[in-house]
This record gives C-alpha cells, structure tokens and sequence, in this order.
C-alpha cells in the first residue's frame, strides 16, 4: 500500500469509516475533507474537526470538558438551548418565540 512514510488513518465518523491515505508532503495540522463522505476531520487527532481549538488545546481536554468546548463554540456562534429539549438552535429569520420540534 505504498511506502512506510505514508500516513494512514480511517474517516473517524462511524458512518463512514474509508482508509485514507496522506503523503509525505501533506501537512497534518490541518483541517482535511474525507473524499468519501465530505465531512470535515483532523488528521493529526484522528477525529472529527475540532472547529475553535487547536490540536494541543483539543489534546488537553478530557472527556468531560468537551461539554466545555460545545458551550464556548456555541456562545461564539450566538445559539440558544431549546427550554424543552435542551438542544442548541440558531436563529434563522423572524422573531424570538422558540418552538419544540
């Protein structure tokens, strides 16, 4: 499967899952599309964007501060929590009355 300076690592969304195959002179800091199911990945961390932090801060949170790292991004993105489900929404067009699905 090429030569041993190759880098392999697998899409890490579970839906997907494709080898993926980057060279010697790909960088592995960077943000990356998995060519099969066109989400976004890090290479370097073999997970899922991880969009606001970079890979040493990432690296640093524990299980238990991702839940840290998702309220930072969504005050960053202005979303609210639904008062009955409790999901993250964002506001689209119209006024402030919030509806469940």
């Amino acid at each position: 499967m090429g030569s041993k300076t190759d880098k392999y690592l697998y899409c890490p969304f579970k839906d997907c899952s494709a080898l993926l195959v980057y060279e010697n002179g790909t960088k592995l800091s960077l943000c990356a599309e998995c060519p099969h199911c066109k989400r976004e990945l890090c290479p370097s961390c073999k997970v899922p964007w991880h969009a606001g932090f970079d890979c040493a801060q990432f690296q640093k949170l524990s299980d238990g501060d991702q839940d840290q790292m998702v309220e930072e991004l969504a005050k960053e993105m202005n979303w609210m929590r639904c008062p009955n489900c409790k999901y993250y929404i964002e506001k689209s067009y119209g006024c402030n009355v919030m509806k469940c699905r």
